[in-house]
């Protein structure tokens, strides 16, 4: 197996959470409170063996109602920090995530991610939507979701390389969930976090 080094895991995590969701994937009356605060060690990761210890932990804290920021210290100078706003949709969970920080820079950015997240005792399972696979189905017209795309890139309507920008509003992002939530690349696996505080 190929290692990775340390600089690009931290670019990996870096860009988790990094999205071109303009808008939020909630309404206000959406949100909800869940039992989630405390400190998760992130135990399944191909990178995990290249990680130090402390960029396992995931620190998460309520800071308002039914808002939540997430932290971790990637390297002994480099910290992660995100804010979460959990909603369910069809009765699953999921958070709205937006990047706030990484490193010394402040991410000067309020673009969203979603991720689905299942929660078992103390274990929680957190699934990224696919924005890979999702930018893959718009530009082939497979999936309809309102969007733009970057003039810089924009040669054939969609541009094989052009980065998409989402403008959706959260209803028309929830119905797409709610309509496609049976495609199972739409989300992937990728934290499995167990409760350590």
């Amino acid at each position: 197996m190929k290692k990775i080094t340390l600089p690009i895991l931290i670019l990996i995590t870096t860009t988790l959470f990094y999205s071109c969701f303009i808008n939020p994937f909630y309404k206000e009356k959406d949100l909800i409170n869940v039992p989630v605060t405390g400190k998760w060690l992130q135990m399944n990761d191909t990178t995990i063996e290249e990680m130090p210890f402390s960029a396992r932990i995931w620190d998460i804290r309520q800071t308002k109602d039914k808002e939540y920021t997430i932290s971790r210290q990637v390297t002994e100078r480099e910290r992660q920090k995100y804010i979460a706003h959990f909603f369910k949709i069809k009765g699953d969970l999921f958070a709205d995530v937006i990047l706030l920080s990484a490193g010394y820079h402040h991410i000067d950015s309020s673009t969203h991610s979603l991720c689905k997240i299942r929660l078992k005792g103390n274990k929680m399972e957190v699934s990224m939507l696919n924005e890979d696979y999702l930018d893959e189905c718009i530009k082939s017209k497979k999936y309809h979701l309102t969007h733009t795309v970057s003039n810089d890139y924009q040669s054939d309507g969609v541009g094989s390389g052009g980065m998409i920008f989402y403008t959706a509003s959260a209803d028309e992002l929830q119905n797409f969930i709610r309509e496609n939530d049976s495609d199972k690349k739409l989300f992937y696996e990728t934290l499995v976090l167990v409760k350590s505080q």
